[in-house]
């Protein structure tokens, strides 16, 4: 579908009623921004690591349950609108990510991954209306950068010791 669009920057298809992403996304290298909310959308395929200028994507009112770890290999994503999915988890592979924002926001997450705190460029992470069962509510609603320094000691020494 999208293998003749290859020079698009920039795809809004929000509130569309879609329900998935071709795989031929991947094909979009030249994507910068792609806005995807309020849809039927269940899942991104792996073959999204394709759209290596992406830098804004926003996937917020889907029916997301997962996210593919090749997201991780998006090195210019700096936005990521993940908010009121079917989130039970956010991919270690995805802290790899140079995010300034992460919404997670009314998902059914329990938990982060403790790599989460390696992310040193995330300004604005939002987890509010998530069943977290392992974060206290304080460091939940709290600043981000309280948030992420309690990350951060929850790795273990190995981790830590590796430069990023």
């Amino acid at each position: 579908m999208f293998t003749s669009w290859t020079l698009l920057t920039e795809l809004n298809a929000a509130k569309n009623q879609l329900t998935a992403i071709p795989a031929s996304i991947g094909a979009l290298s030249k994507l910068v921004r792609m806005d995807l909310h309020q849809n039927k959308i269940t899942s991104i395929p792996s073959s999204i690591k394709g759209s290596s200028s992406l830098a804004e994507f926003y996937m917020g009112n889907n029916l997301l349950s997962t996210i593919p770890d090749d997201i991780g290999m998006l090195s210019k994503l700096g936005t990521l609108d993940l908010h009121s999915n079917q989130l039970k988890e956010y991919p270690v592979g995805a802290c790899k990510l140079k995010l300034s924002f992460l919404d997670l926001s009314n998902n059914a997450l329990s938990g982060l991954p403790p790599e989460l705190g390696t992310m040193t460029t995330l300004r604005k992470l939002l987890l509010s209306g998530n069943p977290m069962r392992a974060l206290r509510s304080s460091l939940v609603s709290g600043p981000t950068s309280t948030l992420m320094k309690y990350l951060r000691s929850r790795l273990s020494y190995d981790c830590c010791s590796i430069r990023l």
